[in-house]
C-alpha cells in the first residue's frame, strides 16, 4: 500500500489518521456520557483528566489531517451520484471537520473559564488562556455537549452512507478507505 492518496485510493497516512480519528471520537463520545454521570470524587477527576488528554490527541490528529489532506490529492467522488449526493458529501465531511475542530476548542474553554488545568496524559500543562467565569464555562459547557450529540448524529450519518456505497451501490468508497483492502 502506498502512503500517499492516489486517484483510485487513500494511501496508509490517510488511512491511519481517519481511523485513529473515528476510534478516538467514538470512544470520547462514550467516555463523555459516561463520566459526567460519575458522583463528583477522584475516579471522576481521574476520567475528566483523560477525556481531555484524548480531546487534545483529536485536535493534534485534525491538524495532521487538513495538511495531509492538503498535500495530498483526493479520490474522487463515484460520477453516478447526483448532485444533491455530492453536495451532502461534502458538507457532511466539511461538518465532521468543523466538529473536530469546535469540540476540542469548547472543551478548552469549558476547562479554563472552569478553572481547571489542562494536561496532556501527564506529560505536560496546556496554558490557560482564559480567566475563571462561570457564565463563558456554563456556555461552553453546553455548547460542547450540544456538538457532541450533533457529532453522533453525522457520524451515524456517515456510516449510514458508507455502508449505502458499500451494500446498495456498489462501488469501492468504503474501501478505499479501509486498511487491508487491496485494489
Amino acid at each position: 500500500m502506498q502512503w500517499k492518496n492516489s486517484q483510485q485510493s487513500y494511501g496508509i497516512t490517510a488511512i491511519a489518521l481517519h481511523w485513529s480519528s473515528a476510534l478516538l471520537v467514538i470512544f470520547m463520545l462514550g467516555l463523555g456520557i459516561y463520566m459526567t454521570d460519575l458522583p463528583d470524587g477522584d475516579p471522576k477527576w481521574g476520567w475528566y483528566g483523560l477525556h481531555k488528554s484524548i480531546g487534545l490527541l483529536i485536535f493534534m490528529l485534525l491538524i495532521l489531517r487538513v495538511i495531509w489532506k492538503r498535500l495530498n490529492t483526493t479520490p474522487p467522488l463515484p460520477n453516478n451520484l447526483k448532485r444533491y449526493e455530492v453536495i451532502l458529501a461534502h458538507a457532511s465531511h466539511g461538518l465532521l471537520y468543523l466538529l473536530l475542530l469546535l469540540i476540542p476548542i469548547t472543551g478548552y474553554i469549558d476547562s479554563s473559564a472552569g478553572g481547571y488545568h489542562i494536561n496532556f496524559f501527564e506529560l505536560f500543562d496546556i496554558p490557560t488562556l482564559i480567566e475563571k467565569n462561570k457564565a463563558l464555562m456554563e456556555f461552553a459547557a453546553e455548547t460542547h455537549e450540544f456538538l457532541a450529540f450533533f457529532m453522533m448524529g453525522l457520524i451515524v450519518l456517515h456510516i449510514g452512507a458508507a455502508l449505502k456505497h458499500h451494500i446498495i451501490l456498489k462501488d469501492d468508497v468504503l474501501k478505499r478507505i479501509l486498511p487491508f483492502y487491496k485494489q
